[in-house]
């Protein structure tokens, strides 16, 4: 039992919400943990309120119920399938990779705390337009520290593995960064 975590929901007015995160530790404690930001989130997504105040909240929640020792990474954001809009917050988490269809690849800004904490904490939002064919891709910690041998696939790497993919199914977008 681990605490990595995702979660895609549809929510209303076109927009889809995405979390992704990372819970300190294993086992119990870390699963236990894991159900409770990834459940806290989407509860307060579906309430309407922006990414950076769904982190502000669930950071409240996690602070009240862990110990000192469980924190959490974590990136919340809400696609606006109309618009290519992605709002999102990211709190300690590793920055999402974007793709654009021309090739070039960016790393998106990530300047917030792990949540679970830092009691009463502000948390910023940044946004980006995803186009058709563009990619982004978000990840825990476990990929970049992947191993083949001694050697760590790393943050610089996986960069430039999706700046490579080209123009790709995304379905077997995954399967390229496992491969490689």
């Amino acid at each position: 039992m681990g605490g990595d975590f995702y979660d895609l929901f549809e929510m209303e007015h076109e927009k889809v919400g995405v979390t992704i995160g990372d819970v300190a530790g294993k086992g119990l404690t870390a699963s236990t943990f894991t159900s409770i930001a990834k459940n806290t989130i989407k509860a307060y997504a579906y309430q309407h309120h922006s990414p950076g105040e769904v982190m502000y909240l669930a950071n409240k929640v996690v602070e009240k119920n862990s110990a000192r020792s469980v924190f959490v990474s974590v990136c919340f954001g809400v696609l606006d399938k109309r618009s290519g809009v992605f709002a999102y917050c990211s709190a300690g988490h590793p920055p999402g990779i974007l793709r654009r269809r021309s090739g070039k690849t960016s790393i998106l800004e990530s300047r917030n705390p792990i949540i679970g904490v830092f009691s009463d904490m502000k948390f910023r939002e940044n946004s980006v337009t995803i186009r058709d064919g563009d990619v982004l891709v978000l990840y825990t910690d476990g990929l970049t520290e992947a191993r083949r041998g001694k050697e760590l696939l790393g943050e610089r790497r996986l960069v430039q593995i999706v700046k490579d993919v080209g123009a790709q199914e995304p379905t077997k977008i995954p399967d390229l960064i496992a491969r490689a």
